[in-house]
């Protein structure tokens, strides 16, 4: 008994010892080699949660995203109360595009520790880049700051652009319709053009409110309600997806007045311009918003995808031109080759890219339907049914890659998905 208490203690020291040099590589930023560290005392230990947060700590550090999410994982399964391996976990998954993913974890963080303010934030950010806008406005109204208000104009511009193609859907060639229409066309001064469409409008019935004075150039009357109450309508109907357009645009221009002159004002401008497909004008406001920030990589990536949503390819490979190798851009550069005729370019990045975010999906659909046409349909396999929700298209790829591979059952099963998706 005494030998083993012996032995016991100083495995503890040794540990204890161990753990002291890794934090100090971490202090240091010698991120790799306090990974190995910390990884050397997990093995040890393998049942305690903190030795896995710390592996993940390290790996997220040090920008390696796949090998920290593997360690948050398990730290997670051994002790889902642990708040930061939650928050971490989130945060890992965010860096690897994959907001759906992301939620959960930090959503549990919040729960367990909901005066965290940056677990809020990144929750937020995870639902604006799912694509949840109604919970990413709600999460960034309840968070302070310009980068908050920022977060917030984004998931207003999108909300806007939602309810008014869910009222083209719903009602298309309506008065309500023809009135949206008006309203954007005047934004862009496309007087004449708007007139014709308020004109029409006002033939139909029911009369939209506000159609007659934007007809004679008169102030529109007071809306309906409050733009937050109509903003939080969510019934299918006409009406409600028409004030919840004209709700989410006025709120949106509401927070770009407050955010003016700053940095963020530029940004929430660009967006702004993105949204209606002003794509070129977008690019020229970030390039303001960059001089006003240099050093900001996050804005310069946005003018690539801007002027790569442009077709200008030529500034896009000028404007990837120092940016750090994230998803995005490899993404980006991987469309560049293939336009160039370089395929092998392509690959080479869409592979690095997929590696290190697995959930851009329109960057899997890509590599996936490279890799079909030479007739590796096994490998396409996995990255096309990782995108099949993107487009239906990718569900015709997938039922050919299925259909090569020998898998006769899942051709048919994602032919007859695509078809319905045609519908």
């Amino acid at each position: 008994m005494t030998l083993l208490l012996w032995w016991s203690a100083a495995l503890f020291f040794q540990a204890e010892e161990q753990a002291r040099q890794a934090r100090a590589l971490l202090d240091v930023r010698r991120y790799a080699e306090a990974a190995a560290a910390y990884e050397a005392l997990a093995a040890q230990m393998p049942g305690t949660a903190g030795l896995w947060l710390n592996v993940g700590l390290a790996r997220f550090q040090g920008g390696e995203y796949g090998q920290a999410a593997e360690a948050l994982e398990r730290a997670v399964k051994l002790q889902p109360g642990l708040a930061p391996a939650q928050l971490m976990l989130g945060m890992t998954r965010l860096k690897r595009s994959e907001p759906a993913r992301a939620i959960p974890p930090l959503e549990t963080a919040v729960r367990l520790n909901a005066a965290t303010e940056l677990a809020r934030a990144e929750l937020a950010s995870a639902y604006l880049e799912a694509g949840r806008y109604e919970r990413a406005e709600a999460a960034y109204a309840n968070l302070k700051g310009d980068k908050a208000a920022l977060g917030r104009g984004y998931a207003l511009v999108e909300m806007a652009a939602q309810a008014a193609q869910k009222l083209e859907r719903v009602a298309p060639d309506s008065a309500w319709v023809l009135a949206l229409r008006c309203r954007a066309l005047l934004a862009q001064d496309r007087q004449q053009e708007a007139r014709e469409q308020a004109r029409r409008a006002a033939e139909k019935r029911p009369m939209v409110q506000g159609i007659a004075e934007l007809l004679e150039g008169k102030p529109e009357p007071t809306p309906p309600a409050p733009w937050r109450r109509l903003l939080v309508d969510a019934r299918p109907l006409a009406a409600s997806l028409y004030w919840r357009a004209l709700a989410a645009t006025a709120l949106a221009t509401e927070t770009l007045s407050q955010l003016a002159g700053k940095p963020e004002g530029l940004e929430l401008q660009a967006e702004s311009l993105r949204a209606p497909g002003k794509h070129r004008e977008a690019a020229a406001v970030w390039e303001q918003a960059m001089a006003v920030s240099p050093g900001e990589a996050r804005l310069g990536k946005r003018r690539a995808m801007a002027l790569w949503q442009a077709g200008d390819w030529e500034a896009v490979a000028q404007a990837l031109s120092g940016l750090p190798e994230d998803g995005d851009v490899l993404f980006l550069r991987g469309d560049l080759g293939q336009r160039a005729g370089d395929s092998a370019a392509a690959r080479e990045a869409w592979e690095q890219g997929v590696a290190r975010a697995p959930g851009l999906l329109p960057m899997r659909a890509a590599l996936g339907r490279m890799m079909l046409a030479p007739g590796e349909a096994a490998r396409a396999i996995p990255h096309l049914e990782a995108a099949r929700e993107l487009e239906p298209a990718v569900l015709f790829q997938l039922s050919r890659a299925y259909a090569a591979a020998g898998r006769k059952a899942d051709a048919a099963r994602a032919a007859r998905e695509f078809q319905a998706r045609q519908k």
